[in-house]
């Protein structure tokens, strides 16, 4: 594993144990309380396909279908609850804490050595944490955005509302290291380059 491998590592370990602990202290400082257990729930799907074999089907028309999709329920930062797609069956499960599920970034053998970021979900209190490890950090930002969108099936509204932090390590980009860069897209965030 190269230098750079480990320091990236290594800062990424500290960045979210320090992310654990403001968690822990914010939590007890706000009293907030604990989550409630997490139910899965089917939601119906709507389809705008045409439908074929209706006069004027070239023109959209929702239906509801009899499939359904499993959605998972988050608590957000302010508490609310937040239905998404359930990525938790092709999360990868971390070995060392079950707690903690990958959406990106790592495999069966850890950290991907070419990964552009990791996005870490930690169910113990419903947070996401994704961190960035290429230049120009701002484009990275983007695209980890994008995929962690996709996965929980939201829009950028809702992505705001969630418990995150957006992070980079020291040795990828020093002017932003050790800050929650935000999503680009929600208030207060980190404008970048």
């Amino acid at each position: 594993m190269s230098e750079k491998t480990k320091a990236a590592i290594f800062s990424l370990l500290i960045i979210v144990v320090i992310g654990a602990v403001a968690w822990a202290v914010a939590f007890k400082f706000f009293d907030i309380e604990p989550t409630e257990p997490i139910a899965r729930e089917p939601t119906p799907v709507v389809s705008t396909e045409p439908r074929p074999g209706l006069v004027g089907s070239n023109s959209s028309i929702a239906t509801t279908s009899t499939e359904t999709r499993r959605t998972y329920k988050v608590k957000g930062e302010d508490g609310r609850v937040i239905a998404v797609r359930d990525f938790t069956e092709s999360a990868l499960q971390d070995k060392n804490n079950k707690e903690v599920k990958y959406l990106a970034g790592e495999d069966e053998n850890g950290f991907i050595e070419d990964a552009l970021y990791v996005i870490s979900f930690f169910s113990e209190d419903d947070s996401f944490t994704i961190s960035l490890f290429a230049q120009p950090i701002g484009a990275t930002r983007k695209r980890a955005e994008s995929e962690l969108l996709s996965k929980l099936g939201i829009e950028q509204a809702d992505a705001c509302l969630l418990r995150y932090v957006v992070l980079v390590p020291f040795d990828v980009d020093k002017n932003y290291s050790g800050r929650n860069l935000g999503f680009s897209f929600c208030p207060g965030a980190v404008q970048l380059p």
